[in-house]
């Protein structure tokens, strides 16, 4: 997926037309930072022959590679000036200096002000950056006029689910995964980790739940998977999908979890649409809460009881 775009900076890097600041948006899974590090180590390599240089960049060893990621659910101004000083001290090593930003929606007004400051006057002209994002609208605006922005696009549902039915993955999980991730290799990962296959008896579970009219505060708060913030977040997303598919019923379109279909057929029938945008809109919001710190048990208690309450 991101060849076309690596060969896109190899030609740049051969003809000397790098410009200083790149933003590379795309959904998560679209090797935004993949592709960081490929070009990082593109440039990097420059008069450099040392084979241990690739590992070097891939574990965040090599001097002249700085990585910066939100603190406490930001980019504050000291992490750009503690960023400008490492660039102002001489380098152990000649040649470009590289750093990548992750997040860089997160960077308060104060930081960006900072960063630009920073790119317009670098101490060294082969000063190279790359801020990352998933929400390119959400980037402040001197950011976005500053920057080269190059938009990756993920693989798409139907790509990963076939590739994983390729490699003999189960139906369910082929379906399932795509979901969570649009990154192959995750995918592909994911597809031999036992947890998913809870996951998948969670949401089938939960279906049941709702079928039977059994308590969906107690079914949840049983299941201790969702208490790892990440499959707490994979659950959210795959309820949003089983509430859009509960939609596609009522008007008559194809659904996405085919091998639920029939218990779905039941719960649209306990449902209006109106309902289920109320309950995907819910769901939503607690993603939005999951990038803050919340208590797990609150959380998952409050979205049953959400959920309930629209039944």
């Amino acid at each position: 997926m991101i060849k076309n775009y690596l060969d896109y900076f190899k030609k740049a890097i051969e003809k000397n037309r790098l410009v200083h600041l790149y933003l590379l948006s795309g959904e998560r899974g679209s090797g935004k930072s993949r592709l960081a590090f490929e070009v990082a180590y593109e440039i990097l390599r420059k008069g450099n022959e040392d084979p241990k240089l690739k590992n070097q960049i891939e574990n965040k060893e090599y001097p002249n590679l700085f990585i910066l990621e939100p603190e406490k659910d930001s980019i504050k101004k000291e992490q750009i000036l503690f960023l400008q000083e490492e660039f102002n001290k001489t380098s152990l090593i000649d040649g470009p200096r590289v750093y990548i930003i992750y997040s860089i929606e997160k960077m308060t007004t104060q930081a960006a002000n900072s960063l630009l400051k920073f790119m317009e006057e670098p101490q060294n002209k082969e000063t190279y950056g790359f801020l990352l994002t998933e929400r390119k609208d959400n980037v402040i605006s001197t950011i976005l006029s500053r920057s080269q922005i190059i938009n990756l696009e993920s693989h798409s549902y139907q790509y990963i689910s076939e590739e994983l039915l390729k490699k003999g993955t189960p139906t369910r999980q082929a379906k399932i995964i795509p979901l969570i991730t649009k990154d192959l290799n995750e995918a592909i990962s994911l597809a031999d980790n036992e947890e998913i296959n809870d996951l998948i008896e969670i949401i089938i579970g939960f279906v049941e739940s709702w079928n039977k009219d059994s308590s969906l505060v107690l079914f949840l708060n049983d299941k201790r998977l969702l208490y790892d913030r990440n499959y707490y977040e994979y659950f959210l997303n795959l309820l949003i999908v089983i509430f859009l598919d509960i939609i596609h019923i009522k008007i008559n379109q194809k659904v996405t979890l085919d091998f639920l279909k029939e218990e779905m057929n039941i719960m649209s029938t306990k449902l209006s649409i109106e309902e289920a945008n109320e309950i995907i809109n819910f769901i939503q919001k607690c993603l939005n809460e999951k990038k803050y710190y919340i208590n797990l048990d609150l959380a998952i208690t409050n979205l049953a009881i959400a959920i309930k309450k629209r039944k």
